[in-house]
């Protein structure tokens, strides 16, 4: 049985299905010049997906979308045998939400990541972002998959990819790694943020108080840091969401090929 702690640090212990509190956030030494290891791809066409992975695709967004569409997909150098697929939709509360599906080569398993969290429950969440059913998913993924984490870069792009697909809601807007505040694309970049945290013209009041959020968060973030003990490497990192602009911390333990632990802090909103 799934105990649920009421702390908001978590240990995520997959091979036992048990959540606990109070694990510690280490590192030691930095990842320089992380590359990301996932990569989207828009349009997908019906021929990129085989009929029962499209009509599996399709069957497991219909309970968010009506009618769903395949519309992109997540490409990760470790994920090759199942598809990381973006499907969008009309649903009640958003006209063109977007989640992402995995499915596997025959299109007889998926599961669908989702992160509306007006409709989640907070007891079915990890640190208010993660749906619990998610990382068991995941790491599920990751052991069919049969990924072997055997550096800290391999290790710090599984996370990455779980925040991708776990937090997805935007059509081509996904989280990213970052290693200090200029990785913040300009307020103005509509290309690469979502249309809510676009700013084309700003005032004095609003672009001193974006200053100083960003002379503060410059403070904190950092590059990636890990630190290893026998086949376990825990990571601290940041990230972006292009959504609404907040820089989070994570602290992330990956354990094998599962991610066993996870805690998040909230740096800055909307940047």
């Amino acid at each position: 049985m799934l105990r649920i702690a009421t702390l908001t640090l978590f240990c995520i212990l997959a091979s036992m299905g048990e959540i606990r509190s109070g694990a510690q956030c280490r590192h030691e030494q930095g990842i320089q010049n992380y590359q990301e290891q996932a990569f989207y791809k828009k349009n997908t066409e019906q021929g990129m997906l085989s009929e029962p992975q499209w009509d599996k695709v399709v069957e497991l967004s219909k309970a968010y979308f009506d009618p769903p569409y395949p519309y992109g997909f997540l490409e990760s150098e470790f994920i090759k045998n199942w598809r990381l697929v973006e499907t969008v939709g009309m649903s009640s509360e958003h006209p063109m939400a977007a989640l992402m599906i995995t499915v596997d080569g025959k299109g007889q398993r998926g599961h669908a990541f989702y992160a509306n969290y007006q409709f989640i429950k907070q007891d079915a969440l990890l640190e208010s972002r993660l749906r619990k059913d998610d990382l068991k998913y995941y790491n599920r993924l990751l052991d069919i998959e049969g990924v072997s984490v055997t550096d800290p870069s391999r290790a710090l792009g599984v996370c990455s990819l779980l925040l991708k697909v776990a937090t997805h809601r935007e059509r081509g807007f996904f989280i990213q790694v970052i290693s200090s505040t200029s990785d913040i694309p300009s307020p103005s970049d509509d290309a690469k943020r979502f249309g809510a945290i676009v700013w084309k013209q700003e005032d004095a009041e609003t672009l001193s108080q974006r200053q100083r959020k960003i002379e503060t968060a410059s403070r904190i973030v950092s590059v990636p840091q890990f630190s290893k003990s026998s086949d376990t490497y825990e990571l601290s990192f940041f990230t972006w969401d292009p959504v609404n602009g907040d820089v989070e911390r994570w602290c992330m333990r990956v354990t094998g090929n599962s991610i066993t632990d996870v805690k998040r802090e909230l740096i800055a909103a909307r940047l």
